[in-house]
């Protein structure tokens, strides 16, 4: 990975909210200097996904690769490559992956990748 710019590939793993899932951190305040939000790069395995939770602060995702299903606040969407979602605060959501991996990027408010989600399922 160079100076200024990289591959997502060789960003290195960190904790994510689900044993199907990975979590790379592309920006934030402490990985190349972007004070107040962070980037995160997330793939969910084929067939898998997340367990229905909320938090207090919003997410921004563009979708890079793959299929999913999104459930927002109760409401049913298809995902897919090359589209965009919003998650607004508070709102229950979760994403369950398609019949490839889903990739995808979401950014948070700097707080979004410190404190704990709620869960509103058990996984």
């Amino acid at each position: 990975m160079g100076k200024y710019t990289g591959s997502l590939k060789d960003i290195p793993l960190h904790q994510a909210s689900g044993p199907t899932m990975e979590k790379r951190i592309v920006f934030s305040p402490e990985v190349n200097d972007w004070p107040g939000h962070v980037v995160r790069y997330f793939t969910i395995k084929a067939g898998t996904g997340n367990p229905l939770h909320r938090h207090d602060w919003p997410h921004w995702g563009l979708i890079l690769k793959g299929n999913a299903t999104g459930v927002v606040d109760g409401e049913t969407f298809h995902m897919e490559e090359g589209g965009w979602f919003y998650i607004p605060p508070k709102v229950t959501h979760r994403f369950q992956a398609g019949d490839q991996d889903f990739h995808f990027i979401c950014m948070v408010p700097e707080e979004g990748d410190r404190l704990p989600v709620t869960l509103v399922e058990q996984p």
